[in-house]
């Protein structure tokens, strides 16, 4: 039996059985709560990630290793700040379907890894630092802010394609 779901129905069902009557209806109706549920936040996080065939972007950034907070603060209230006020449809769906990581530790040469993962890749979306500023900001406070987002890197950031496969 290797679908948790099943499992579940048969303690569930095991559970209910050993009931009362009067208590048999609420855990019923319990039970299909909490799969509903469960069925609910699957299909979610399933629409979230890439199927087969579909293309994923991955870009890896290397902050400098005294330009952590201020990176972290930048990206809070400057990149994402940006993201979520956009009123089009196609960048919150971008910001939907994107990821970002955060260092579990500080790297060996004192930089921070920090990750962008876009699963899947929205067709059509833009992800062009200086065209998402210009979304809000004029051409020359869009290209001080890259300037300040480029002061942060240790190093230039690795982009990666990928495709996702049926595993």
């Amino acid at each position: 039996m290797k679908n948790p779901v099943y499992l579940f129905l048969i303690l569930g069902a095991i559970l209910i059985s050993s009931c009362q009557p009067e208590e048999k209806n609420k855990k019923m109706e319990e039970a299909k709560a909490a799969l509903t549920n469960n069925t609910a936040n699957e299909k979610r996080k399933e629409d979230m990630r890439a199927k087969e065939g579909e293309k994923t972007l991955l870009i890896i950034n290397y902050v400098r290793g005294e330009s952590k907070l201020e990176y972290e603060k930048f990206m809070d209230e400057v990149f994402f700040d940006l993201l979520l006020s956009s009123e089009k449809p196609l960048m919150k769906e971008q910001y939907n379907k994107t990821r970002w990581l955060s260092p579990a530790r500080q790297n060996k040469d004192n930089t921070w890894t920090y990750a962008f993962f876009m699963d899947p890749l929205v067709e059509g979306g833009n992800y062009e630092f200086p065209l998402l500023f210009q979304e809000k900001y004029s051409k020359e406070e869009s290209e001080k802010l890259i300037g300040q987002y480029e002061s942060f890197m240790a190093s230039p950031p690795q982009v990666h394609s990928l495709i996702q496969t049926k595993h």
